[in-house]
């Protein structure tokens, strides 16, 4: 019996697409096609019904992938266990992260894990938006906030705090807020906002105050609000971790320090195999040791 053609079977079972399961055995669509068909004509049955929309699994065919998932598993387990117990760590990593976050802090990681480790490619996509990893055959994703995926393995990385900012030159013409309440006469970076104003909840840990705030600029990334804020177009309500370079050399500064706005925690998520190959667990492990605590915490 062919392993390539039973793996070739499992995979378009578990992404439910030919085309997907191509995309992650790294063959053409053709090869798979292919090598199900050599396989069902083994056995001398159809294991999957193919429509233009939709595979699904025949009667044969969920007997035949129930039994033989596991065993196919275990036995890439194996070789993958022993393979990377005697070799150097290399090939390729699929890493997904939010634009922000790639932008900041995560570069530097980037840079120190591929000078640490040459034989290893970090293959990055920022995105804003939620990548499938099993269907898309990404290996690793940096998340913020509720996880939504139950059959994604996350560890927790820091949570990340909201503050208000402004630069030198701003507050040096305008009068520093002393209140939240104070915002309201403050020209104010707004994110994605659905009217011509946006609500921030602030806490201070012993209660919350809600403003409704305007401005001369709208944007819908981070990072250019952060730019703005640079460039002294008012106050913006913004992850801390943007602004460390800019707090440290004096070209943004924190207003109502003691205030800040909900919070999220940031993850790095993989799915959830039993074998996880040996340099996406290094990889894994350098991010979560680079960011646990975070360094400017530690610095701070």
């Amino acid at each position: 019996m062919d392993l390539n053609q039973i793996a070739a079977f499992t995979r378009v079972v578990e992404t439910g697409s030919f085309r997907r399961a191509a995309q992650q055995l790294r063959v053409p669509a053709s090869t798979v096609s292919r090598r199900i068909a050599r396989l069902e004509k083994t056995l001398g049955a159809r294991l999957l019904q193919r429509t233009t929309r939709q595979v699904s699994l025949t009667d044969a065919g969920k007997i035949y992938f129930d039994k033989v998932s596991p065993a196919l598993t275990a036995v890439q387990d194996a070789a993958g266990y022993v393979s990377d117990e005697h070799s150097v760590a290399r090939g390729r990593i699929r890493v997904t992260a939010p634009v922000d976050v790639g932008n900041s802090f995560f570069v530097e990681i980037v840079g120190r894990f591929v000078r640490e480790h040459p034989e290893i490619q970090l293959d990055i996509e920022l995105t804003a938006r939620a990548v499938n990893l099993v269907e898309e055959g990404f290996d690793l994703a940096i998340r913020a906030g509720t996880l939504r995926d139950s059959t994604l393995i996350a560890r927790k990385l820091f949570t990340i705090e909201r503050g208000l900012f402004a630069s030198s030159a701003y507050l040096s013409r305008r009068d520093r807020p002393r209140r939240p309440v104070d915002l309201i006469e403050h020209d104010c970076i707004l994110f994605r906002p659905r009217t011509d104003t946006e609500r921030w909840v602030l806490t201070n840990g012993k209660r919350d105050e809600v403003v409704d705030v305007s401005g001369p600029v709208v944007c819908e990334e981070y990072l250019f609000a952060k730019n703005a804020v640079v460039e002294g177009c008012g106050v913006a309500l913004l992850p801390s971790f943007l602004l460390v370079r800019e707090l440290a050399e004096g070209r943004a500064r924190r207003v109502l320090p003691s205030w800040s706005g909900p919070g999220a925690t940031l993850h790095v998520v993989y799915p959830s195999a039993r074998y996880l190959p040996r340099r996406v667990a290094l990889f894994r492990d350098f991010v979560v040791k680079s960011l646990s605590p975070p360094p400017w915490d530690e610095a701070g």
